[in-house]
């Protein structure tokens, strides 16, 4: 720091100087006594909305358990059921034909389509080999 800059010594006459003595507003003692006492009664309302999360919390807990306390429907009169059969025994298998599968139709309409491309070329191009050997 140079010790001819004007500056720098106002500075630090600044920086030294003591601090102004301000006295406090007149009723400051009374309104920081009246806000300690409101604070040491807003711990109380801190927890205010607990009880309305516990009832909330129990009728969610009863509306859940609701559908297991109730006793199933009995079946209407008449209505017999047959159990399943065994888990051993096995199930009828449908017979169905090849092309009652709409999956299967689109394999074989694609395998004769790529057949019915692949003659053409082998009969319209003579430089690729005859597989069959007739020309």
């Amino acid at each position: 720091m140079n010790n001819n800059d004007p500056l720098s010594k106002a500075t630090v006459d600044l920086l030294r100087a003591p601090l102004p003595h301000t006295a406090p507003r007149p009723g400051f003692e009374t309104r920081l006594i009246c806000n300690l006492n409101t604070a040491s009664t807003g711990n109380h309302r801190r927890f205010s909305w607990l009880p309305f999360a516990a009832a909330a919390a129990v009728i969610i807990a009863l509306l859940a358990a609701l559908p297991l306390l109730q006793t199933p429907p009995a079946a209407p009169p008449g209505l017999t059921t047959t159990p399943p059969p065994p888990v051993g025994t096995p199930r009828p298998v449908l017979e169905l034909d090849d092309f009652a599968i709409p999956l299967r139709k689109e394999a074989t309409a694609l395998t004769d389509t790529a057949t019915r491309a692949g003659q053409f070329l082998i009969h319209c191009l003579p430089s690729l080999p005859d597989p069959e050997g007739t020309l």
